[in-house]
């Protein structure tokens, strides 16, 4: 009897299991574009591509901005007032057992943008803070830092270019059980490919270190991620503020609403502050950033769709982000 029992039980986990994979977190970065020169970890689950599979991911993130700021004590001033699109291709491979090796080619694209007077609105609807947004003219842009007059960095509108391609070899620790969570290591390296003049990147190499921990209850599922981001060397103009590295951070809840077809997810990021000394709030403070996602999965291919904002209204996260993402991985007919 006893048997018995514990195999009804083993059986209807498995089931379980099966029935509500995992599909989050949301691997959404800071869209700010001075945080967007340097590396930084993409949030991401604890577990690695089986051996021998292979993923190709199509994301964008589309962002509105507003970001203005000036010390009297330092003449620091930066001025962010763009609508900024963000695509890349991803490539993922199970190499090992274990093991998986990625490959991130981002794209960036700026200009004054077309959607001022909505978020004016949405702001206004939902009370969110404007932080002055009314006082400029809609469609304006604007990418600048300066000391006491002296541009440190400035960049016009830029088309469709490629950025900085981003490298990646994720381990796995720990594997999930009935109490203990998953657990992998993620090693990144940011290749300076994009134009460093331009605001396609940094014009140096960046390496990263990320820890990711998730687990599972039936519908619910908690993922986990701290990184840190050592910054190479750069001159752009503004490194006498930069700092030498960046921690981050995602804390995530994903609920099952139908088997494998469609999640519901909340996400809570952040970052330390790249910029030090300049008496900035938008620069010196860190990231902040609310992302609610939906997400789900058809045989080998995979959907994401989110919407993020700035919820404190101060620092360098960005006012309003949407982000898609479509998977599709070669080896697999069920979802994980």
């Amino acid at each position: 009897m006893k048997r018995l029992i514990f195999c009804l039980l083993a059986l209807l986990m498995s089931a379980s299991v099966h029935a509500y994979p995992a599909h989050g977190p949301i691997a959404l970065r800071s869209q700010n574009p001075l945080y967007l020169l340097f590396l930084s970890p993409r949030p991401e689950r604890a577990v690695v591509l089986p051996f021998r599979q292979l993923r190709l991911s199509a994301r964008g993130a589309y962002s509105n901005m507003f970001e203005q700021g000036t010390s009297a004590r330092t003449g620091v001033q930066v001025d962010l007032d763009m609508e900024l699109f963000r695509p890349s291709l991803l490539v993922e491979w199970g190499f090992w057992p274990g093991w998986e090796f990625g490959v991130e080619l981002p794209f960036l694209h700026f200009e004054g943008g077309f959607l001022d007077a909505f978020i004016q609105d949405f702001h206004s609807t939902f009370g969110f803070p404007n932080a002055g947004r009314e006082q400029v003219p809609n469609g304006r842009f604007r990418y600048s830092m300066s000391q006491n007059g002296k541009n440190l960095y400035q960049v016009g509108t830029e088309a469709l270019r490629p950025s900085d391609v981003a490298l990646h070899v994720k381990r796995q620790i720990l594997t999930e059980g009935a109490v203990r969570p998953a657990l992998s290591g993620t090693f990144y390296l940011k290749v300076p490919t994009g134009q460093s003049g331009q605001g396609l990147g940094s014009g140096m190499p960046d390496i990263g270190l990320n820890l990711a921990a998730e687990k599972s209850y039936k519908r619910v599922h908690a993922y986990a991620n701290l990184g840190g981001v050592l910054l190479g060397a750069t001159d752009l103009g503004i490194e006498s503020f930069l700092n030498a590295n960046l921690w981050t951070w995602m804390t995530a809840l994903e609920v099952s609403l139908w088997s494998h077809h469609l999640s519901v997810l909340a996400q809570l990021q952040g970052d330390g502050s790249l910029f030090d000394g300049t008496d900035v709030q938008t620069l010196d403070q860190g990231n902040l950033i609310l992302t609610i996602g939906f997400m789900g999965q058809e045989g080998p291919w995979g959907w994401k769709v989110a919407f993020a904002e700035d919820p404190s209204g101060q620092g360098p996260a960005v006012d309003f982000t949407t982000y898609f993402e479509l998977s599709y991985t070669w080896g697999q007919s069920l979802p994980n």
